[in-house]
């Protein structure tokens, strides 16, 4: 078997959970008081196991503690607190991004790039009803064709290319009637459908290299942060999570598909954070699908792409033609400008101005 040492990872994670900062360890040699290392690597990759019968896992249960004490550096092993695992949640994801203008930014005289992506869960007992639902209103726009046979991506019934001009040939009255009414489904079916969102902005440097540089670092970012804030998330109610994402194509490298997202996954099994907010639980590798497979993925993609919308509006101060609060009840996760994390729970919408220092445009 090849060393799992040789394999490539990427490490990007630069965020921790405030609560775990000033947690200490007892040393079990000098009895020394020692702070976790929570992000940076370790020797080994922590990963659950599936033993030879393949029934369940073998899944790590101790994070790695160096001694602070100058006169032991002992690097001992802490077992990590457990927590029951009631179910495991399937967690349905896409992403959406938008590149502003400096001509356009309202805020400043820089070229921004703001990147989301939306998780999507839902109870099974909600899910055959929700489908149909969605089914329902996808042919309310495409009589003459089954629902289940093409793919709803927003972005190409707002703006949609030539293929489909004919498929969505409606006004941008029609459209915005009918994203009310797609948002509507979604509120209808809370709280048994759960929605996260985690999202950045940066400012773009104008040489192209550092721009790519940049735009690969935040959305290999973000990747990880949507995977641990809501691994910690699931966790604190004693459920397991399963992450299924849209497929899409690896631009970072040629003929490979979806490889940085593996790496990045390695990458937080190196760290005694991922260990931590597992709990005790077998948490595997997201898994890529075509799009639209599933119609959960379906509104992880409406969800991320009115709110990347709404971002790019309010900082050209033009009012957005659905606000997030239409979507009801969201966890909404982001970075600030100060390197610290804010989130919360609404049905608000976007924390705009908490977050991003950005004031709603509000109806007139």
């Amino acid at each position: 078997m090849r060393d799992i040492r040789k394999q490539p990872y990427r490490l990007n994670i630069d965020l921790v959970p405030a609560e775990l900062l000033n947690l200490e360890f007892e040393c079990p040699d000098c009895k020394h008081m020692s702070k976790a290392s929570w992000i940076s690597k370790k020797e080994f990759p922590s990963q659950p196991v599936s033993p030879n019968n393949s029934e369940g896992h073998w899944v790590p249960v101790s994070i790695k503690i160096d001694c602070l004490n100058e006169e032991c550096t002992q690097n001992f092993d802490y077992k990590i607190p457990i927590l029951p695992n009631e179910a495991t949640w399937s967690l349905y994801g896409d992403e959406a991004e938008r590149i502003i203008k400096k001509d356009e930014n309202k805020y400043s005289n820089d070229d921004l790039s703001f990147f989301c992506i939306t998780l999507v869960a839902c109870h099974n007992s909600k899910q055959d009803v929700l489908k149909q639902k969605i089914h329902e209103l996808k042919k309310s726009i495409v009589p003459n064709e089954n629902p289940e046979n093409w793919t709803h991506h927003f972005k190409e019934i707002w703006s949609p290319s030539k293929k489909n001009k004919n498929r969505f040939a409606l006004s941008k009255s029609k459209k915005i009637e009918y994203a009310n009414e797609f948002a509507k489904i979604i509120r209808d079916n809370q709280p048994e459908l759960v929605i996260f969102n985690f999202s950045g902005a940066l400012i773009l440097p104008k040489r192209i290299n550092e721009r790519r540089k940049n735009l690969k670092y935040q959305k290999e970012n973000i990747f990880s942060q949507s995977l641990l804030s809501s691994l910690q998330q699931m966790r604190n109610q004693d459920k397991s999570v399963k992450w299924i994402f849209d497929f899409k194509k690896d631009a970072t490298q040629k003929d490979r598909k979806e490889g940085w997202a593996s790496e990045t996954f390695l990458g937080l099994q190196y760290t005694n954070l991922f260990t931590w907010l597992s709990s005790g639980a077998t948490v595997l590798e997201p898994s890529f699908v075509q799009p639209g497979s599933n119609f959960l993925l379906e509104i992880a993609d409406f969800c991320s792409f009115w709110i990347a919308r709404e971002f790019a509006q309010n900082i050209k101060k033009t009012k957005v033609e659905l606000p997030s609060n239409k979507i009801g009840r969201v966890f909404f996760h982001a970075t600030r400008g100060d390197g610290n994390v804010a989130y919360v729970w609404t049905e608000d919408g976007m924390p705009l101005k908490n977050i991003y220092g950005i004031d709603r445009i509000k109806d007139e």
